[in-house]
């Protein structure tokens, strides 16, 4: 299996370390005519635009002690798919009173005239830059490059300005766009210890280091020496983001820093990087978080003691407190690892982040003398965590794991279709940070559910024709509460209903029945009677059925012909289709879809398919099962090979043929 390059390295005690012709940054506008010429990009020919020159520095000003991200970057349009990449979405971070600015340069498109010989700008006005509003955390500049076309090359030259010095500013060396080249210079106080660390797959071609002497300090009599860095690679090919993956800043080759200590001017060190010892005492003493649970427990009594008279069980108690939260609450759509509206507002308003909902659950169940505790996690859209050291930063969420009769369940309040002791695909990520009464620790977290659905079709052709039938599918686990999510969007179950008719246009559903739509610990149950659109009668002397009708997979998901990441399902698999078709006595088979039997290696799962024809009724049956939810990078071409069969299948009709001797066609 190929990894990711993951180093990480202290800033700490300098050594005089000197390369000279350090990369520096480019001349804006300064455009050569090999990169007006310039067609493809040698390492992929799909690419609709290419990145020529990209340079960013970042520092941090003596006298604010603020960070500035100074970023120049240089963009050839190679076609007209390639336009898209003038428009230019930039993050700037915010919190409470304090946040990022953001001022643009320069931003110009250059487009040359063969004929004439002359190269022509055209700057964006500073009044076409939008900001917007994404939400209390978040602004986004907006802004698109005037007059592009193919062949056209946009250059932007910006700065942002942050408090936030914690995290220094990441570099990605990789997007969704081929680099020629891309260099970042990182000017580091040694009052400032950071933990760098290198993610991806790519090698650095440009790894050098040397020593400013007194560079930093205001109105001391002692500077301290800085340590520029110069990181860079070259011939970068793009990221392609591909289905059944976690979060790209997982794998994408970039630069990332975190602060790990102050060194004092007039002595002494402020420790930044603590131990999980101190997490722990810090978060028990934090008023959105430890405080919340104590405050917390008192909260729900008046609620669930009347609910709670009638049971004696453990398990059954935990169930009920689950469900009472599950109800009572309604999400606010954000993410959190504290409590950011307090338990007691949050109950009285009913509504609440993450970390809200989940605390008050723990809160309850602490209250009722359960061993309940709290679980940091990182969603599979935020990244995965460090686990060298504590960067509670890296967490964004917060579930609860509550021991029962020797057994840990994990529970999440925040969706009401989810049932007791399943986890929201979201928290699938790696490891998780329990914060135990004694003593933290890291457990894995793991599905211990299936994305399972079983789908049974019993058709029947007429002599006149026509095609009717029933119509089971039975969804389980993750799928139930993704198909119960879904049918939650509509207004009713008659527009789901609908829905589906429409997504199956040669299909008109007669009736229908939906069983356990609202009993999470049951199967979601969808019946319906079908018809299908007429096959001419008799005149028809053959007849094309393709009888992959519901769950047809038309794409291969895994187009990449290799993959450097891991393959991520979030749960395992678990796919039945069945079909029972009856066809009339005056027509025979002619040609079935194949029969397929493969594995995966390391009992790692397979797809098998039967067919049978006995007299007028052809029997299929098809069962996709995978025994993991996550496949290496060694494993990718057998799962690809797995898929690209379904796929083929999935296109093969069953074809039906009259019979010449049938009195029809006397």
């Amino acid at each position: 299996m190929k990894k990711s390059i993951f180093v990480s390295f202290v800033l700490c005690c300098f050594s005089a370390f000197f390369i000279y012709a350090q990369p520096e940054d480019f001349n804006f506008g300064d455009i050569k005519m090999s990169e007006i010429n310039l067609k493809a990009f040698a390492g992929d020919s799909t690419a609709t635009a290419v990145v020529l020159r990209e340079f960013g520095s970042a520092h941090i000003d003596s006298e604010t002690h603020r960070l500035i991200f100074r970023y120049h970057v240089r963009i050839k349009i190679l076609n007209r798919d390639g336009v898209k990449h003038a428009n230019f979405e930039i993050p700037v971070q915010k919190q409470d009173n304090a946040g990022e600015t953001f001022r643009l340069d320069e931003a110009s498109t250059f487009s040359y005239n063969f004929n004439s010989g002359q190269l022509k700008a055209t700057n964006l006005e500073r009044r076409n830059v939008f900001r917007e509003n994404l939400h209390k955390y978040l602004d986004l500049y907006k802004f698109t490059m005037p007059d592009v076309q193919e062949g056209s090359i946009i250059e932007v030259k910006y700065d942002i300005e942050s408090p936030f010095i914690f995290n220094f500013r990441q570099w990605d060396f990789q997007s969704d766009i081929p680099k020629l080249e891309s260099v970042y210079k990182a000017t580091i106080p040694a009052n400032y210890v950071y933990n760098i660390a290198l993610k991806g797959f790519l090698k650095l071609d440009i790894n050098e280091n040397k020593i400013v002497k007194e560079c930093f300090g205001f109105r001391v009599a002692k500077k301290a020496d800085c340590s520029v860095l110069y990181l860079g690679m070259k011939n970068i090919p793009a990221f392609v983001k591909e289905d059944f993956m976690t979060a790209p800043s997982n794998f994408i080759s970039s630069v990332q820093f975190e602060l790990s200590e102050v060194i004092r001017f007039g002595g002494g060190a402020t420790k930044i990087t603590k131990t999980w010892k101190a997490v722990e005492t810090e978060l028990r003493d934090d008023n959105r978080f430890g405080k919340q649970l104590k405050r917390g427990k008192e909260v729900f009594k008046k609620d669930l003691d009347p609910l709670l008279v009638k049971t004696q069980d453990p398990l059954q108690k935990a169930t009920v407190i689950y469900d009472f939260i599950k109800q009572y609450f309604r999400w606010n759509g954000y993410y959190g690892r504290y409590s950011e509206n307090g338990i007691k507002k949050a109950y009285d308003e009913k509504t609440g982040n993450i970390g809200d909902i989940n605390l008050s659950l723990i809160a309850a169940l602490q209250a009722y003398g359960f061993d309940a505790e709290p679980v940091l996690c990182s969603t599979r859209e935020n990244g995965l965590p460090v686990d060298l050291y504590p960067v509670l930063s890296d967490f964004n969420y917060v579930f609860c794991r509550v021991n029962i009769d020797s057994k840990a369940y994990m529970l999440d309040a925040s969706d009401p279709y989810l049932p007791f002791g399943m986890l929201p695909i979201r928290c699938m990520n790696g490891n998780g940070r329990a914060l135990h009464a004694k003593e933290s620790y890291w457990m894995e977290i793991l599905p211990e559910r299936e994305l399972k659905q079983t789908t049974t079709l019993l058709l029947k052709l007429e002599p006149d024709g026509s095609l009717n039938g029933d119509v089971r599918i039975s969804s389980s686990d993750y799928e139930a509460l993704s198909k119960r999510k879904n049918m939650a969007s509509f207004n009713s179950e008659e527009e789901y209903v609908e829905d589906t008719d429409n997504k199956l246009p040669r299909m008109s559903v007669k009736d229908f029945k939906i069983e356990n739509r609202y009993d999470v610990t049951q199967p979601l149950m969808e019946k319906y009677s079908v018809q299908f659109e007429s096959f001419d009668s008799l005149g028809m002397n053959r007849i094309y059925f393709n009888p992959f009708i519901f769950d047809k997979w038309t794409e291969n998901p895994f187009k990449s012909s290799e993959r450097l990441y891991p393959v991520d399902f979030g749960a395992p698999l678990s796919y039945t289709y069945t079909l029972i078709f009856e066809y009339p006595d005056h027509y025979q088979v002619m040609a079935l879809p194949e029969k397929v039997t493969l594995a995966l290696p390391d009992n790692g799962g397979s797809f098998t398919f039967d067919v049978q024809n006995d007299g007028n009724r052809i029997t299929m049956r098809s069962l996709l099962k995978t025994s993991r939810y996550i496949y290496n990078s060694d494993e990718y071409h057998a799962l690809r090979e797995i898929f690209a069969r379904i796929v083929q299948l999935h296109k093969t009709d069953v074809v039906l043929e009259r019979r010449i001797s049938h009195k029809s066609d006397e």
